[in-house]
């Protein structure tokens, strides 16, 4: 069970990075039925949440840290959705396409990308900066059955996690970041 609390008041926004490689089928059933009981965990909190992938190739509408559509677009769900549309969408958005993704699992450089993007005067950075609130914790959730891949080109610092502190220090230096 994952512990989410706000330092400074209830307000929480999740991201959550799931390895959609072909191996990861189970887990993600596994998290579509658990998820009524980790919404039950954050009762009280002012919460929202959004999914991005592991795949961080740049051609796919669902990879390089854009945030998944769990309906047309509707990019987060929140504590002020009905719960069980909310617990039906993520069930859904989280169960990816078993050839879907890339087998290069990079955790650390979806969040970082997720977080740039969220800065980016790109179309999908709205998508991305909704999630992001002034004022509120940010929860990482990283669900993944292999490790961060090295990645093997010029952006190898965007999957150094000593570069993703340093990114979120400098995009929200009062920012409570907790990464699971």
């Amino acid at each position: 069970v994952l512990d989410v609390k706000s330092s400074t008041n209830n307000k929480v926004d999740i991201l959550i990075v799931i390895d959609n490689s072909g191996s990861m089928a189970y887990e993600q059933a596994e998290m579509a039925k658990r998820f009524s009981g980790f919404v039950d965990s954050l009762n009280g909190l002012d919460w929202q949440l959004g999914i991005t992938t592991t795949d961080v190739t740049t051609d796919k509408v669902f990879s390089d840290g854009k945030l998944l559509a769990f309906d047309v677009n509707k990019y987060k769900l929140s504590s002020a959705d009905n719960i069980n549309v909310a617990k039906d969408l993520f069930g859904k958005t989280i169960q990816r396409a078993k050839n879907e993704g890339s087998g290069s699992e990079q955790g650390t450089r979806a969040v970082y990308r997720a977080v740039e993007r969220a800065f980016n005067s790109a179309n999908d950075a709205t998508k991305n900066a909704e999630l992001f609130r002034d004022g509120a914790s940010l929860a990482v959730v990283v669900v993944s059955d292999a490790d961060e891949t090295p990645f093997n080109s010029g952006a190898v610092a965007a999957n150094d996690p000593a570069n993703l502190l340093a990114l979120l220090k400098n995009k929200w230096s009062q920012k409570l970041v907790t990464f699971h």
